[in-house]
């Protein structure tokens, strides 16, 4: 018993001394996080952020969903995370700090069409579920729907549509915890912008010049964050990654049953969605 206690106070004193040296680095200087989930303006934003960087000398880098990465790396201070929740009380108040939001029911159905059409290579050339790739992206993979050596592109377009968007929901179970506990949470991180997907399609270089402003870039910063959004709006800029970014695509693709999964399984996370959306 005492040997085990000793074990835990150890283990508590290597994690409080970790959490203080990531402290003391992220209050060396100031440092900018953006969060946001798969199929909501990701690449938008990083084509911005990066080019951006790239022009003001600044460092950044996009971690996808590696959230060990994102906190030990020590080579950026602007950084991109995708489908994780972070406590931002842990990290000093000079951090800014913003967060996209989508509707989780649209963000099913743009993936669900990207996944099946193979868009990144993973999705045709991964053929083991167990795959450490796999995981890299913080989704569960329901097997029942996969065959053995199927890539997840092979498996959506042989499933039925409703099966097929039904994994597409399920694929989402860990994303869905993550944005749960950002909907609860977000309200009290003042130094946390969040901006939804509906008001940045409304006006995107709009939305961009609030988050230069809670960034805190200075004036020529804000100058050519401002242009490099007009230049990668997607009124000016071709890409295949986007299918159909119109809102509300849930209402007309899901079946009855998707719905119903929804209403049983996701009812808190939808109920906080649209509270927040309300605001």
């Amino acid at each position: 018993m005492r040997s085990t206690r000793k074990f835990l106070q150890k283990v508590q004193t290597f994690f409080q001394k970790k959490r203080s040296s990531e402290y003391e680095y992220f209050s060396a200087e100031p440092h900018i996080f953006h969060f946001s989930f798969h199929k909501n303006l990701t690449i938008y934003y990083d084509n911005i952020a990066r080019s951006f960087a790239n022009q003001t000398k600044r460092k950044y880098e996009r971690y996808g969903s590696q959230i060990n990465e994102f906190m030990s790396s020590r080579d950026a201070n602007m950084r991109n995370l995708n489908n994780r929740f972070i406590d931002l009380n842990d990290f000093p108040a000079t951090l800014k700090a913003s967060l996209f939001l989508r509707d989780p029911r649209d963000l099913v159905v743009s993936a669900y069409y990207y996944h099946k059409r193979g868009a990144e290579r993973w999705m045709t050339h991964i053929r083991d579920i167990d795959n450490p790739e796999m995981k890299s992206p913080n989704i569960n993979f329901p097997k029942r729907f996969m065959k053995k050596g199927e890539s997840l592109s092979e498996c959506l377009n042989r499933l039925s549509f409703e099966d097929g968007m039904q994994m597409a929901i399920e694929i989402r179970y860990y994303h869905f915890q993550e944005l749960e506990k950002w909907l609860k949470y977000s309200s009290k991180y003042p130094n946390l912008i969040t901006l939804t997907y509906d008001e940045i399609l409304a006006d995107d270089v709009g939305s961009f010049d609030r988050l230069a402003h809670h960034y805190g870039f200075e004036d020529h910063e804000r100058e050519i964050w401002i242009s490099l959004a007009e230049k990668f709006s997607r009124r000016n800029f071709s890409t295949s990654h986007i299918r159909n970014p119109s809102s509300g695509q849930w209402e007309k693709e899901f079946m009855k049953s998707h719905k119903d999964y929804f209403q049983t399984h996701y009812s808190e996370l939808i109920s906080l969605f649209d509270q927040f959306q309300s605001k």
